[in-house]
């Protein structure tokens, strides 16, 4: 009687037997060792490819974002929340911010040291493709895996980045290739399992969970198809979970202390939602079929015959093809399946499904014709010397052109003086702050921009940065059309290209992120203000009353100002709130705008019980106490003015722009140390920067040697600080000191 293969005995199990007889039958290449010549060349392409390429100007909007964020933490000392702009940035965890503080902190900040960590990570990816894949599909196998992985555009161009996916992609291939080391053979190898689960928590220190949905559904399937995995207990399940909680644990806790908002923020809103219901970068299911064919070229080009020898090859081909080789297809395609699932779609999303793909393939070309084909190693050496290409020229050359740093003498101009507001609009510019050192740059959306142009009218001079085409053209309409508005733009620098060659329209039309540069000013005059107000017009909301009040007491307070139509200025302004209020006695933005009314016409009597009793009907809003604190400080009731500072920042302690606030006050209150430590706290301002605000107050204190001695420990702390040297140079030239007019609160 003889043996006869059995059938499957339902629908479900024709798929395993499928797996086993017709896809992937055969056994694995058991020549594992490492041949020195194929590890040189593993180590020396990808060298020279990733590392003496590094030093190009910074591609917005991500590159600049994550330079930018490691900066902040590495010069404030700050190690659990990572902030951009001094505000708390939550999208991520740390650990790649982590890892380029380290790099910073051994090279210097500078593009090349941030990118040295994503270079490495490639490599080290290319390495373990090589190193650790060899023991499931044979050496050959993993070479030509290694070698096509790193001429491959899609992969090595893009993951060599600043970006958050090289690392990510590391972690995730190191976890699945010690995962599927720990299964593959029957027997659970623990030393592997828990070599997955290390990489595995250091993938969900990088992005999150993604490294674990990316590592089990391919194990699982596997388990089930070829049948031979080892079965994964519960125990061994834990000891994984525990390993991958125990590194990422201590940092969750810290920042759920230091900022509660976090665990919603990243898990529900970034992960879950942006999955099933999207609220950006939304593509079609098919989005990355090009990206793939694009930037896997070389792998495309052999995987047309693979996929011919997998559906319609003999059984002698068959026989060449493993259930490993099989389950690298399957991890491949769960990562390109998965991510095409989700709403929310970024080309490099798909990196962990380069290194499995390749790993397939690799096995395919070293056990056919393809292997000893001068036409595949010409495949490789094209694609070498392509991106060579690319990385030598071609990236620098584009960075460059499209880098809002590309002319730099345009730009710090506008950002030497720290006492300047700067703001981005629509969306922040992190390669500006980057190269600049600044880190108050406010990023303004289109929603705020009317909020903009009032608090415009407060500041001397207010620099945007616009960040797209047409910004500044849209918002020339806004400032057009703003009722009562009294601020203009004093000055304009665009930055787009002006030439017409091929290779500019090529490169586009100006920089990524930064188009054009424009300077606004209040600019009030007497004769600006109609002597019939439009807030007079029936059935104004409450808000434009209040508006056109505060456009009104700016344009009473005006130098030049006859003092008759000041006098009408300021009633019809009281009027206007006093009409808000009559309607609503708890309004509070009418009670703030009274308030500071009587605070600028100096009746301290009315203005101080008014900005209290905002703060008792609004207690838990930051803004209200803050708004409370520079009232006092218009009475010079420092002390005070103090607390309510103090008061304010326990409500938003990461708030920059409060801490100055106190730092001012305390200085006013003459408590000079505590007034620095206000200043430098919380990386509100630099050194420099603050000794320069204390210098300025000292100054206007008639303080002029202490003021002197600050404006130089200034120069010490930045030798380059321009506006400290400035103010110094006129000390110098002057007998007398002469006025200077303190960075006031703001």
């Amino acid at each position: 009687m003889t043996d006869e293969p059995s059938r499957p005995a339902s629908a479900l199990s024709w798929l395993p037997h499928l797996w086993r007889t017709v896809l992937f039958p055969g056994a694995a290449d058991t020549r594992t060792g490492v041949r020195p010549l194929s590890l040189l060349l593993v180590l020396l392409l990808p060298a020279v490819l990733l590392y003496p390429t590094r030093e190009f100007y910074l591609l917005e909007p991500d590159e600049g974002r994550y330079a930018q964020i490691p900066k902040e933490m590495f010069d404030a000392g700050e190690w659990v929340v990572p902030t951009l702009q001094g505000e708390p940035y939550l999208d991520k965890p740390p650990l790649m911010y982590w890892l380029v503080m380290a790099s910073y902190k051994t090279f210097g900040v500078n593009e090349s040291a941030a990118r040295l960590v994503p270079a490495i990570c490639v490599h080290l990816t290319i390495l373990a493709v090589y190193l650790l894949g060899r023991r499931s599909i044979g050496e050959r196998a993993a070479f030509w895996a290694a070698a096509v992985l790193t001429v491959s555009p899609g992969f090595l161009g893009v993951a060599r980045l600043l970006l958050l996916d090289g690392l990510l992609t590391f972690c995730v291939t190191t976890s699945v290739l010690c995962g599927f080391e720990a299964v593959r053979s029957g027997k659970l190898k623990l030393g592997w399992w828990v070599a997955s689960a290390i990489f595995s928590g250091l993938g969900f220190l990088t992005k999150g969970p993604i490294s674990e949905v990316l590592l089990f559904p391919p194990l699982l399937a596997f388990a089930w198809l070829n049948g031979s995995a080892a079965r994964v207990g519960w125990k061994k399940l834990l000891l994984f979970f525990g390993v991958v909680l125990g590194i990422n644990l201590p940092w969750y806790i810290a920042v759920y202390m230091h900022q509660p908002a976090f665990l919603k923020h990243f898990f529900w809103e970034h992960n879950v939602m942006r999955f099933v219901r999207p609220f950006d970068h939304l593509q079609p299911v098919w989005y990355y079929v090009p990206i793939l064919l694009g930037g896997f070229l070389p792998g495309v080009v052999l995987f047309v015959p693979y996929l011919r020898n997998l559906l319609f090859g003999t059984p002698d081909t068959a026989a060449n093809r493993s259930a490993a080789g099989g389950f690298w297809l399957l991890s491949g395609l769960w990562c390109l399946f998965f991510f095409s699932c989700s709403g929310s779609k970024l080309p490099t999303y798909i990196l962990p499904a380069f290194p499995p793909l390749c790993l397939a393939l690799g096995e395919f070309v070293a056990r056919s014709r393809w292997d000893k084909l001068v036409a595949t190693r010409g495949i490789i050496a094209c694609f070498a010397g392509f991106m060579a290409f690319t990385h030598y020229v071609a990236v620098p050359w584009y960075a460059k052109e499209r880098s809002p740093m590309s002319r730099p003498e345009l730009v710090t101009k506008y950002l030497n003086d720290p006492t300047v507001t700067v703001v981005t609009y629509p969306r922040e510019v992190s390669s500006v702050a980057f190269y600049t050192g600044r880190n108050d740059l406010t990023a303004i959306r289109s929603k705020d921009v009317n909020q903009l142009i009032r608090d415009s009218h407060t500041r001397p001079k207010t620099v945007i940065l616009f960040t797209h085409n047409h910004s500044l053209h849209g918002f020339r309409e806004t400032l057009r059309g703003a009722v009562g508005s009294t601020v203009g733009i004093t000055d304009v620098t665009e930055l787009r290209h002006t030439g017409g060659s091929w290779l500019q329209k090529l490169a586009g039309s100006g920089p990524w992120g930064l188009c054009d540069i424009a300077v606004i000013e209040p600019r009030v005059k007497a004769e600006q203000v109609p002597e019939k107000s439009a807030a007079k017009a029936p059935g104004l909301k409450p808000e434009t009353e209040i508006a056109w009040a505060e456009t009104e007491v700016e344009a009473a307070l005006m130098e030049d100002q006859p003092a008759d139509v000041r006098d009408k200025l300021i009633d019809s302004a009281r009027a206007k709130y006093q009409k808000v209020l009559k309607a609503d006695p708890n309004h509070t933005g009418a009670l703030l705008g009274l308030g500071g009314l009587f605070a600028k016409t100096g009746d301290k009597v009315q203005a101080l019980p008014l900005f209290e009793q905002a703060t008792r009907l609004d207690a838990t809003n930051h803004e209200t106490w803050i708004e409370l604190a520079k009232a006092q400080a218009q009475f010079a009731e420092w002390d005070a003015a103090c607390r309510t500072c103090e008061r304010a920042l326990a409500i938003d302690p990461g708030n920059r722009g409060h801490r100055k606030t106190l730092g001012f006050c305390l200085a006013n209150a003459e408590k000079w140390q505590e007034a620095l430590a206000a200043l430098m706290q919380k990386d509100a301002m630099s050194e420099a920067d603050a000794r320069y605000f204390l210098g300025r107050v000292l100054l206007d204190k008639n303080r002029i040697p202490d003021g002197r001695a600050q404006l130089e420990l200034a120069l010490k702390a930045d030798p380059n600080h321009g506006a400290a040297r400035a103010v110094l140079d006129e000390l110098s030239e002057a007998k007398n000191a002469p006025a200077i007019i303190p960075a006031a609160v703001k």
